[in-house]
């Protein structure tokens, strides 16, 4: 099972949902990706037990682009200003 985490910039107030990091549950495997088109964290599906589209794997869930790059689970960085993100835990997934 994964968790869903609450991530909120105190600096810009960009505010998202995602796991913060890589995380798991029963239908596949996700990790927290800075998209560089969108300007957005998202939690990018990386294995999948067969249950996604293979087209899924490796993209945007937003735009279905390709341009990620690793967000750093430990500084948190906000993908808008650079400022560590305060992460809340909400609640259980999958």
């Amino acid at each position: 099972m994964g968790l869903l985490n609450r991530l909120e910039c105190p600096r810009c107030g960009y505010t998202t949902e995602g796991s913060a990091g890589m995380d798991a549950g029963f239908s596949g495997m996700v990790e927290t990706m800075i998209c560089r088109t969108d300007r957005e964290l998202v939690d990018v599906l990386v294995w999948d037990s067969g249950y996604s589209s293979s087209s899924e794997v490796g993209t945007c869930y937003k735009c279905k682009g390709t341009n990620l790059e690793t967000w750093d689970p430990v500084k948190h960085p906000c993908p808008r200003c650079g400022e560590q993100v305060r992460v809340t835990p909400m609640r259980i997934w999958d």
